[in-house]
């Protein structure tokens, strides 16, 4: 009996060790790209563009934060679903056992 407590224990902690570890990745994408997007920002400043550059440099600027930023929100939207479906099953195998 104490082997499989333990065992479901070591289970139920490595989903969340996991899940922490996930969300901590994520996080770091974001914060990397929210960097990176600011030294970008203050870089541009710098060059001080007139014109149809400056317009140019604004319209590159808009389109390749959106552009890195699609991918980061969908490896976040996919992480956060597997955790809402995995602790989705946990409460229903807890439902079940009662």
């Amino acid at each position: 009996m104490a082997i499989s407590g333990s065992s479901d224990l070591g289970l139920r902690l490595r989903t969340f060790v996991i899940q922490i570890v996930s969300v901590l990745i994520d996080t770091l994408f974001l914060s990397v790209w929210l960097l990176l997007q600011w030294s970008l920002k203050n870089l541009s400043e710098k060059f001080q563009l007139d014109g149809i550059h400056g317009h140019m440099l604004s319209v590159y600027q808009v389109t390749f934060g959106l552009a890195t930023l699609f991918p980061i929100t969908a490896y976040i939207a996919v992480d956060l679903w597997t955790i809402y479906v995995r602790s989705k099953k946990a409460i229903a195998g807890l439902e079940n056992k009662s």
